[in-house]
């Protein structure tokens, strides 16, 4: 059930592979690619690692949230988790294409 998606976002491109299907990946980068580009217009920025960091942390906030109102104090759902790990891997993607081109 592996997956492989190519990923073009915040000016790098590369492969991500996971356990998850691939149409289930391509829907998770589709709604970090629109939270960044809502950050980037809100905010007015530019730089793809602030970009980056800042929607991480507003993604964070949100299942945060929505975990609290929920009342749920358990684990989130594997679909929650593996959004998280999603966005964990594709955060360290970018920060170490960013470092490279440094």
């Amino acid at each position: 059930m592996n997956g492989k998606v190519d990923v073009s976002l915040l000016g790098t491109r590369f492969t991500l592979s996971s356990d998850q299907k691939s149409n289930y990946l391509e829907k998770v980068i589709k709604e970090y690619s629109l939270l960044v580009e809502r950050v980037q217009k809100e905010m007015g920025l530019s730089d793809p690692l602030k970009s980056a960091i800042i929607a991480g942390i507003i993604a964070t906030d949100e299942r945060l949230k929505g975990s609290r109102q929920t009342g749920s104090s358990s684990l989130p759902d594997e679909e929650a988790k593996a959004i998280n790990r999603v966005t964990g891997e594709l955060i360290e993607k970018l920060s170490r294409c960013l470092n490279d081109d440094m």
